[in-house]
Formats: C-alpha cells, sequence, structure tokens
C-alpha cells in the first residue's frame, strides 16, 4: 500500500503541474490525510431514537455517513470501514471511490442486538482498541472518523483507549460525529476530540445542513487550494496576486517582461526590446527628440523638431539652393521674387542649425570692378530683405560677391544675361 500511496501523490503532483493556466484558474483540493476510516458505533445504546427524528442513532449514523461519502473528493485516498461494538471490519483498506465506498456503508447494520439479560452492551472502547490492525499497516497521516453517541457501559473507558491509539500511532486524528442524546456521552465524546487540535468535533444535527457537512468534510479531509486571479498561480505562491485575465504571468504569478524593457507583455506595443534600451510607457524604444531615430542609436541627441537627419539621428547637410534675378544695373530685391525668399525662410526656419551663403552675381555688360561692386549689393540686398521682413538671425546668413566670374548662361544673348543677372542663396 505503500508504493501504491506514493504512486497516487507522484500522479497527483505531475497532474496539478501540468494542468493548463485556465484550469488551475479554479479552486483545487489538496487532500489533507492519506488514509481515513469510518468507524460506526453500532453498539447497544445506539438503538434509541436520536433526538426527535423517529430514526435509531445507528439508522440516523448511517444515512450520515452515505451523505458525507457523497461529498468527500476523489483525491485517491486509500479508505477503510469498521463498525465498534460489536468491532467488524465491514471494508479493508482500498482506493477510495465515492459508489464503492457507498456499497460498504450499505452493508453496515442500522439495527443492533439486544443480548438477553445482559441488555444493549456499549463497549466502544473496546471498538477502538480493535482498529489496531489497520493502522498497523497503513502509510502516512489517517483520520478516523467516529459516528457514536459516546455511552460505554463495558470494556474499558473509550477516552484512555483513544488516547493509546494516539500514542501507538501519532499520525491519525479523530474526529467525533455525536449521536448523544446525554451529556454524559457528549462529555466523552468532547474529551476524545480534546486529546488532539487536529480533531474535528460536531454533531450529526448540526451536519443536516448542507453547508456545515461540507465545511466538514473540508476540515477533514482536503486543503482548498485558491488561484484567485486566475492567473494560473495559486494564492499560496503568487507573489503579484489581483494580475487581470489574460495576462501572461511567470512561476511567481507576475505579468511577463519577456524583453525586460520594465513593461509588461500585455501591455508592450513593441515587443523584443533589445537590452539596456530605454522605453515608454508602451514599451518602445525612446525618440526623445523625435528625429526618427531611437535614443539608443541616436549619435546627435536633441535634434531640433523637423530637421531630417540620416540613420544616426544627425543632421542630414543641406545644399539647397535658390536663385533671385534682378534687372539691368539694379540691386533692388523684385516683389515678385518674396515667395521664393519666404520659401528660403522656411527652411531656415525648419532646420535651425541651418545657415545661408548669399552670392551675388551679374552678366558683362559693364566693367568687372563694376560688376563686383554691384553684385556685393545684390547679395547685401537680399541678406537685408531676409533680416528685415522674415526675422532671419543676421548671424546665419554671409554673402559673396562673384561680379562676371560665375556666368550661368552665355552674356552674348540678351535670355543670357538675364539669367546671370541673379543672387543665389545656399542653404547648408
Amino acid at each position: 500500500m505503500h508504493c501504491k500511496r506514493l504512486l497516487h501523490i507522484l500522479i497527483f503532483t505531475l497532474a496539478l503541474a501540468c494542468l493548463p493556466m485556465t484550469a488551475l484558474g479554479e479552486n483545487l483540493q489538496q487532500p489533507k490525510v492519506d488514509n481515513f476510516l469510518f468507524v460506526a458505533d453500532i453498539s447497544g445504546s445506539m438503538g434509541q431514537s436520536y433526538l426527535d427524528s423517529g430514526n435509531s442513532k445507528a439508522m440516523t449514523a448511517k444515512e450520515l455517513m452515505g451523505r458525507l461519502n457523497q461529498a468527500i473528493p476523489n483525491l485517491d485516498y486509500q479508505s477503510g470501514l469498521y463498525t465498534a461494538a460489536p468491532s467488524k471490519q465491514v471494508a479493508p483498506w482500498a482506493l477510495y471511490r465515492t459508489t464503492r465506498y457507498a456499497q460498504a456503508i450499505a452493508n453496515v447494520p442500522d439495527t443492533v442486538r439486544k443480548l438477553g439479560f445482559i441488555g444493549y452492551p456499549t463497549p466502544l472502547a473496546d471498538g477502538l482498541n480493535n482498529l489496531a490492525p489497520a493502522l498497523d499497516t497503513a502509510e502516512g497521516s489517517t483520520a478516523i472518523i467516529l459516528f457514536s453517541d459516546g455511552q460505554a457501559n463495558t470494556g474499558g473507558n473509550p477516552v484512555q483507549a483513544a488516547q493509546a491509539l494516539y500514542e501507538a500511532y501519532p499520525q491519525i486524528c479523530i474526529h467525533t460525529v455525536s449521536l448523544a442524546n446525554s451529556g454524559s456521552g457528549q462529555a466523552t465524546l468532547d474529551a476524545i476530540a480534546n486529546l488532539r487540535d487536529c480533531s474535528v468535533s460536531t454533531t450529526a444535527a448540526a451536519l443536516d445542513a448542507p453547508a456545515a457537512l461540507n465545511a466538514f468534510v473540508q476540515r477533514v479531509f482536503y486543503t482548498q487550494l485558491k488561484d484567485s486571479d486566475g492567473d494560473g498561480v495559486l494564492d499560496s505562491k503568487d507573489q503579484c496576486p489581483g494580475t487581470p485575465q489574460g495576462v501572461s504571468v511567470d512561476e511567481r504569478g507576475c505579468a511577463i517582461d519577456s524583453d525586460g524593457d520594465g513593461v509588461i507583455d500585455a501591455k508592450d506595443e513593441c515587443p523584443g526590446t533589445p537590452q539596456g534600451v530605454a522605453v515608454d510607457s508602451k514599451g518602445c524604444p525612446l525618440d526623445s527628440d523625435g528625429d526618427g531615430v531611437i535614443d539608443a542609436k541616436d549619435e546627435c541627441p536633441g535634434t531640433p523638431q523637423g530637421v531630417q537627419v540620416d540613420e544616426k539621428g544627425c543632421p542630414v547637410p543641406m545644399d539647397v539652393s535658390i536663385s533671385i534675378l534682378f534687372d539691368i544695373d539694379k540691386s533692388v530685391v523684385r516683389g515678385d521674387y518674396h515667395d521664393e525668399l519666404a520659401d528660403a525662410t522656411a527652411m531656415l526656419n525648419k532646420n535651425p542649425e541651418a545657415n545661408a551663403v548669399i552670392e551675388g552675381h551679374t552678366d558683362s555688360t559693364a566693367s568687372a570692378a563694376y560688376n563686383m561692386e554691384l553684385s556685393k549689393k545684390r547679395a547685401q540686398s537680399v541678406r537685408d530683405y531676409l533680416v528685415d521682413t522674415f526675422d532671419i538671425d543676421p548671424q546665419r546668413l554671409s554673402t559673396k560677391a562673384y561680379g562676371e566670374s560665375q556666368p550661368t548662361a552665355t552674356n552674348t544673348t540678351r535670355f543670357g544675361r538675364k539669367l546671370n543677372r541673379r543672387v543665389v542663396i545656399t542653404l547648408q
């Protein structure tokens, strides 16, 4: 029986470990004991009527055993059934199953015999003493549930007999279900229950209530394991109670953060974040300057908004040119070029790290010296226009004069000379 019991415990443990999380989210039952014995007192006094039920104590006890049997979970206990006074083995040790045990209960007598002039003997102590052979073969802890009225008029002191069992078999616990009509019988059962703190003492009348009966079964037979938040980790081991439904947890019952970024998987919109990368509340890598390159890879943090950057997060060098044409021998900015200069301003504002070089040019109509001076005036005129009209910081603007030295078209035609009378703004 010892090997079988170990096998049953192993099977239960493996089954518990392999249960899916949804199953673990429900209440589980873990056996408190390895074995149990129902002991039905059918001594003479049990033939008396129990309270005002109309049934004998023996009949009441038998019916109660049947109801208890229906409430005991099939947790692979070893079970047996005995009568006391007279002492008899009704069912030897066997793997507990509700149906099988019901058959054994059916074999318990519900009437008592009167022995001639002796009357109704009640040798309860003998019934307890005679449990020794069964307890000799029991492995592990054993619950003895005694159904009795506590009466004893022969065979010794039942309390002393119970104490002797405890001394011989320290892994037992005797629980009492009283069918006593008298104070003396109840006192005997109370004394037996008080021998050990493990004992549960109740009455048959109290167990009429289903809730009381189920509570008695739980106290004697099993521990209710709970997983209140349904995360698959029992409350006794759950270090993070109250996990929301559907959130994956680790063996401690705490929400999983697979990439270790500090944001649990259930809220992580960017799973797989590399180690050490700072993330926001959504679990996504931070991009503090909003340039499209995460902080962990940004070699140029603090890029102003709107500045175009490369893959390193650094501003892309600008090479944008805008041409402004001038009338013959003039350096005044024409009003029809206001929009072009506004575009140049917008690009400078969008790229606060950028500067502008303003280059003045002429055609070849006048002397080279004259044209050099005219190109300076044109470049300065555009610079002043940007500063005065668009409030561009003058420190961001530089001018250069090239005169007629860098034509963009031929000076032999009117159209070519028109194109050469220009200022070129280059953003860098």
